[in-house]
């Protein structure tokens, strides 16, 4: 919970939360690899969401890993303020759909979210599961996009890992 005698947050702010280990003293600002923070939606990015979900969510037709898979999607591909997203909720989503649903799709976008949280190594494992799946079932598409995502997030992964030694 934010703290009540803390100042209040404001929409289009830029934010970084801090976490620091009670042991050990160290902080997450001392990730070299940091940098990822959050904003407020404004009134009325808020309606809008909210809206969007509520017609998602609504959708009789899709049962609700579907249902949820929509709504993850839909925060992946949401923009405001050039490039904020819902990153970390179609993240949760989609580690929900997971559980259940073992299709190259739900993979590959679980990917495209970690990537987005620049978390290379997570999104590399989930693209190799969205390229394992897609083989079994002869999906060249998505094994097409799952080898090309997983070389760009290898890339980054090796990028941050040259950026972690440099930092110390």
């Amino acid at each position: 919970r934010y703290p009540a005698e803390a100042p209040p947050l404001h929409p289009g702010t830029d934010y970084l939360l801090v976490v620091r280990d009670n042991n050990t003293g160290r902080a997450s600002t001392e990730d070299p690899a940091r940098g990822l923070g959050f904003q407020l939606l404004d009134e009325a990015g808020r309606r809008t969401v909210a809206q969007r979900r509520a017609e998602i969510l609504g959708l009789s037709s899709l049962d609700e890993p579907a249902r949820q898979m929509a709504l993850a999607v839909y925060y992946l591909g949401l923009e405001w303020e050039g490039e904020r997203r819902l990153w970390g909720e179609a993240w949760w989503l989609l580690e929900a759909v997971a559980q259940t649903q073992d299709a190259p799709a739900v993979y590959l976008h679980l990917g495209d979210a970690l990537a987005a949280m620049r978390l290379p190594g997570e999104a590399e494992a989930a693209y190799r599961r969205a390229l394992q799946r897609a083989e079994v079932l002869g999906d060249i598409e998505t094994q097409a996009a799952a080898h090309a995502a997983a070389a760009s997030a290898s890339t980054a992964r090796i990028g941050s890992s040259a950026q972690d030694l440099a930092a110390r």
